[in-house]
């Protein structure tokens, strides 16, 4: 079984002023911490039209009755992310790792893409598949939710972040 969420928003800069944010290490590092992420660690690699990063955290979480007996609350999260650099659209295809589950698959697709009238729209589509018999649609659902509010506030501090850079 698989579940699927998406999420997008709309930003008044440009593709390119976004693409920057988004990708820079201290961005990213400080974005982590203000969700209340642990020990993380962003790295980037450029090779020609493509970036990779590579962002490490602990994560604490307040697992529901259910996820308790099965899951450790806290996780330490492997995000890679896959970008190709070239031409006016920039997508990244990523991952999340979570260590000592191998029973998770968690993957999805970024844009940002010039918006109609100006600014950059920002799509994020994932998937979550979780193979444990009995409770994995549960657990999946439960996951894709905490995916998508994790995304809504991570878009938020993005935009905090766009309107002080303004100034």
């Amino acid at each position: 079984m698989t579940t699927e969420g998406n999420v997008r928003h709309r930003f008044d800069r440009s593709v390119d002023q976004l693409f920057e944010l988004v990708t820079s290490p201290d961005f990213l590092k400080r974005r982590a911490e203000a969700a209340g992420e642990k020990n993380v660690v962003v790295t980037v690699d450029l090779d020609g039209g493509r970036m990779r990063i590579r962002i490490e955290r602990d994560l604490e979480r307040n697992l529901p009755g259910f996820m308790k007996k099965i899951f450790n609350p806290t996780s330490h999260l492997v995000d890679v992310q896959s970008w190709d650099t070239s031409g006016e659209v920039k997508f990244s295809d990523w991952t999340v790792e979570v260590k000592g589950q191998k029973r998770f698959d968690i993957r999805g697709r970024m844009s940002l893409a010039p918006a109609a009238g100006g600014g950059c729209d920002y799509s994020e589509s994932f998937r979550v598949t979780v193979g444990i018999p009995l409770v994995g649609g549960k657990v999946e659902k439960y996951v894709v939710g905490e995916t998508e509010s994790s995304i809504r506030d991570q878009l938020l501090f993005t935009g905090k972040e766009l309107g002080a850079a303004r100034g």
